[in-house]
This record gives C-alpha cells, structure tokens and sequence, in this order.
C-alpha cells in the first residue's frame, strides 16, 4: 500500500489510520456510538452485520446510506462477515485471536458444510450491496476470514462484487506457509490490504510506537465501540470514551478511510 504518500491527490505529512468500527449492526447502543463517532470525524470506517438483528441493520443501513450521502468518500462501509452459525465463536468462547482460536472440528466443520457456507458467505454480501451502498471492505466476526479455508471462498467472491479491500492481519497467522499462501491469495484477486493492523486497545494503552510509522503507511485499527445503555459492555464503553476524546491522543495521524486509499 506504501507508495508516494498521496491520497486521491493529497500528500500525506502523517501516517494513514483508518478507525473502523466493528459490529455496526449487533444492536442500537452499538450502532448510535459508530453514528455519533462518524459524525464527529473520529472513526472514518465501519463493518456491518446483516443477520443478527433486523432492526439493527435497518437501523445501520439507514444511517449508512445517509452518512454516506453527506461526506462521499471521506467514510468507507464494509461487510462484518458472520458464519458463527457454522463455527458457534461466541457460544464455546473462541474469538478467532489466531488460526487455532476455533473450535477443534473446524475443518469437518467446513468440509460438511462447504456449499452452505459459500451459499452463506454469498447471501451476506448481496444483502449488503442490493442496498445500494458502496462496499469497499469485508472483515470478520471473530475474523472468520482470515482462516484459509474461508479466505479461499471469499476472495473471488469480493473480485467478483467490486469489493476492493480485506482486513489484513499478519500477526493471526502461526504458520509461515498459511500467511504466505493469504497474501498470494489476495494478490491473486488483486484485493487491497492496509500496511498495518492492530486493535485499537493497542493505541489506548500505548503498545505501539507511532514514531515507527512514516507518512506512507497506512494503518487499520479496529475499534468497537457503545453507548451508555444498561446492557453496554465496559470494554466497548472505553473505546467509545477514548475515541470521543482522540483529537488529542492521535492527532499524529491522518485520518483516512478505505474509499480513499488507491489499490
């Protein structure tokens, strides 16, 4: 991704970071936290869920569509690409950390099922683009992507639907051959990764030293995020209260989202 430091044009004097915010979609105290950090100009991109709670997409996609009516290409939106119904993450407590963080049957998991995954992994993505909003990325719920096997079902799939970048994280892969094989897979299909990943825990409490990062990298920090409800988890409250007061914390870096990176 590392070129001449330019953005549509625009020389960068800082390195790139997009903020996106995962679970857009999940429920409405997540969904009115990626609103209101968008709209203040904090987090420049979002994933959405299609499947988990119809009032809550609507909810997004509306707000979505509206959000990306008023600022172009300044906002990226995304696929959060969801098959817990097949690899049942949140019910044994795996959160796809790294390739082994999955339930031990995975591959007869994923053999016995292959069609309706594919058929899954396609109905996920036509939901999202029928909407009429401009997808430009696809990650994972619990990173379900990056597992080779799924990668390999996706990758044609976001060629195939103009979906021009994925989350890329190196550090998930424990074996050399299966990172090898990720980044042949995404040359393959021309698929458009950032330079850096990292969680945006990383930037709260300072394990990354942005003085390492020149004024071509371009960066991708997941965040997620809530409102104050009853219900909300401590851990998105924090994102959300570091992220509303960020202006002070990252203003090293430029803020950019995945519609304005070339590929």
């Amino acid at each position: 991704m590392q070129g001449d430091g330019r953005i549509y044009g625009e020389i960068m004097r800082n390195p790139g970071l997009i903020i996106n915010a995962d679970d857009f979609g999940l429920r409405k105290s997540i969904n009115d936290s990626i609103v209101l950090l968008m709209e203040s100009g904090v987090v420049t991109s979002t994933t959405i869920l299609v499947k988990r709670d119809f009032d809550a997409y609507r909810d997004a996609i509306s707000n979505a569509l509206r959000l990306q009516k008023i600022h172009g290409r300044e906002l990226s939106f995304g696929l959060h690409l969801d098959l817990d119904n097949f690899f049942r993450f949140d019910e044994t407590g795996h959160y796809g950390n790294n390739e082994s963080d999955i339930i031990g049957n995975y591959i007869e998991v994923f053999r016995d099922n292959r069609d309706g995954i594919v058929e899954e992994i396609k109905s996920q993505i036509k939901s999202l683009t029928d909407t009429g909003l401009l997808v430009s990325h696809l990650d994972g719920h619990h990173a379900i992507h990056c597992f080779p096997e799924i990668l390999e079902e996706t990758a044609p799939l976001l060629k195939e639907n103009k979906i021009r970048f994925m989350r890329f994280n190196p550090g998930f892969y424990l074996s050399e051959t299966n990172l090898r094989e990720t980044v042949k897979i995404l040359d393959k299909y021309n698929i458009g990764r950032t330079d850096y990943f990292l969680d945006l825990s990383d930037l709260i409490y300072k394990r990354v030293d942005s003085s390492r990062f020149n004024p071509e990298t371009i960066i991708e920090a997941m965040a997620h995020t809530e409102i104050e409800v009853p219900e909300a988890e401590e851990w998105r409250l924090g994102q959300h209260k570091f992220l509303m007061e960020s202006k002070k914390h990252l203003s090293h870096y430029h803020r950019i989202s995945f519609n304005q990176l070339p590929l």
